[in-house]
């Protein structure tokens, strides 16, 4: 097996991995009285407000294999457009209006996953236990804190891609010239990390472009930089919280998770938080967030591979602007290893000696 080979198959491994974890797959607000067709993983599902409840199916209906996304809810049941069958929120078939005095068979149910709302997401698990809970989100119901739902945009690329991209502070500068960064000033900050239970946690004190505007008068504006604290935690595998600390006690930030649709594009879901300007319209930090992502969405899927390599060998990396994203993989790497079978365990070679970093 060559190099490039045994590359591409540990990456579709780590993909594999991704379906013992919880991921977003919508927004809350979004499943309303109808079911909506979602795809995690490669699997099709359906996803469903029963009795109060979000529940998640596969979309398909075992009598003929239609997608139960085109069917309707009818009394706390979801009903298949094909032939009107009905199942409850358990998936037990409940009702078919053809055979009505007929004995409903055993077999007749739906597939389900595991289906969570928290912080303004539905999330869902694809394998019966899960890795890791669902990251928390704190400022979702706090009344301090205004939040902003922005629309999903879905990416032509790995989902690791793009978180690996939302944490890696070398690239601000460049991509984002006059918005966060500066050419003028390319040097990565300093920052620190360190991996903790199920995230890794990295943070820092420098200055950015002063792209908010907030309510404190402790603000210059005649200067256009803000030096200020970063946080960032990356909850593994796919989700990041970063938040900025402002002058007088004001914070902003965003929920960043990515949802791997399939191995080479990823669906983001964001969600914007701030505790400042709390009456101003939404639509510009919006705006803002949307841009940025736009300008990082163009030179992530331009990337190759697609996923990203789980070799370390196969990029250069220089050891301060990069310590973040080197972590990321090791653990990435790590998870996937103690998901799978012993057999699998010594096909991936991890690569971490000095000779690998560019200087």
């Amino acid at each position: 097996m060559t190099d490039t080979q045994l590359s591409a198959e540990g990456e579709a491994e780590v993909y594999q991995s991704f379906r013992h974890f919880w991921h977003p797959v919508a927004y809350s607000s979004d499943v309303e009285s109808l079911p909506i067709a979602v795809r995690l993983c490669d699997t099709d599902i359906v996803v469903v407000r029963l009795g109060g409840r979000v529940r998640a199916f596969a979309d398909l209906c075992p009598h003929r294999g239609a997608r139960l996304s085109l069917g309707w809810v009818e009394e706390d049941q979801i009903r298949c457009a094909y032939h009107g069958w009905s199942y409850d929120g358990d998936g037990i078939c409940t009702l078919i209006p053809s055979c009505l005095d007929q004995r409903i068979p055993a077999k007749a149910r739906l597939r389900s996953y595991l289906c969570v709302e928290s912080g303004g997401l539905v999330w869902v698990c694809l394998e019966d236990v899960p890795q890791f809970g669902i990251p928390p989100f704190q400022e979702h119901g706090d009344s301090a804190y205004r939040v902003v739902q922005i629309p999903p945009v879905d990416w032509n690329a790995g989902a690791a891609r793009r978180i690996e991209n939302f944490v890696d502070l070398a690239h601000i500068p460049w991509i984002h010239d006059g918005q966060l960064g500066s050419r003028d000033r390319p040097e990565a900050p300093v920052h620190d990390l360190v991996r903790e239970a199920d995230n890794i946690h990295m943070w820092g004190h420098f200055s950015e472009i002063q792209s908010i505007k907030t309510d404190s008068s402790q603000l210059d504006e005649s200067d256009p930089t803000l030096t200020s604290n970063h946080n960032w935690r990356v909850y593994m595998p796919l989700t990041v919280w970063w938040q900025q600390s402002l002058p007088g006690d004001q914070f902003f930030g965003l929920l960043v998770a990515a949802s791997p649709v399939s191995q080479n594009v990823t669906r983001t879901f964001m969600l914007n938080f701030r505790n400042f300007a709390l009456e101003d319209p939404d639509a510009p930090f919006c705006r803002f967030q949307m841009e940025i992502a736009e300008q990082d969405r163009q030179i992530v899927e331009s990337q190759r591979p697609e996923e990203l390599p789980v070799d370390l060998a196969a990029e250069l990396h220089v050891r301060t602007a990069d310590k973040m994203s080197l972590e990321y993989r090791r653990w990435l790497v790590e998870l996937k290893h103690e998901l799978s079978d012993g057999g699998s365990k010594n096909r991936l070679r991890i690569h971490s000696e000095a000779g690998n970093y560019a200087t």
